[in-house]
C-alpha cells in the first residue's frame, strides 16, 4: 500500500468513527468512489464527498458542481483530508452550503450556458485560511 493509499484508508477509518460517535450509519452501498451516504437516527440521508489534497502537489481542491446539481445542498459535506510529506494529516468536514457565501477559501467557479458543466466548488488552502478551516477540523465537528 502506497503512502496515499494509507493515507486514504485512515481518513476514511477516521470518517467512520466519527459518524459513529455521532450516531449515524454508513450505508453499506458506496455511491463512487469518492462518495458514501449515511443515515442519521432519524432517518435522513447525508452524502459525503471525499477529497485529498497533498499540499507537496498543490494548494487547493476543485469539486465539480454538475454532480451535485449545480446546488450546494444542506445534506451534502466535504470530507477534506489535506497532507503532506512527514506531517500527521488533518481532516475537515465542510458543509456545501458554504458555497452559498464563497469567500477567498471557498470559491465557486461558474461557467456560462454551453460551458456549465465544467463549473466547479474549489477549497484553497494557504496559511491564513487555516484559521476558519479550523472551524471544520473534525474533531471539533458535534453535529450534522
Amino acid at each position: 500500500m502506497t503512502g496515499e493509499e494509507y493515507i486514504q484508508t485512515e481518513a476514511k477509518a477516521a470518517l467512520n468513527h466519527k459518524l459513529n460517535q455521532l450516531g449515524y450509519k454508513p450505508l453499506p452501498e458506496q455511491v463512487s468512489k469518492d462518495r458514501i451516504k449515511f443515515l442519521a437516527n432519524n432517518g435522513d440521508t447525508r452524502e459525503v464527498i471525499l477529497c485529498f489534497l497533498n499540499l507537496d502537489q498543490s494548494r487547493s481542491v476543485s469539486i465539480n458542481q454538475r454532480d451535485f446539481g449545480y446546488t450546494p445542498r444542506p445534506d451534502l459535506l466535504i470530507f477534506l483530508t489535506v497532507y503532506m510529506n512527514d506531517i500527521n494529516p488533518v481532516h475537515y468536514l465542510v458543509p456545501s452550503m458554504v458555497f452559498t457565501t464563497p469567500d477567498n477559501i471557498f470559491l465557486v467557479n461558474e461557467q456560462p450556458g454551453a460551458l456549465r458543466h465544467f463549473s466547479t466548488w474549489q477549497i484553497k488552502v494557504f496559511t491564513n485560511a487555516i484559521e476558519t478551516l479550523s472551524h471544520y477540523t473534525l474533531d471539533a465537528v458535534n453535529d450534522l
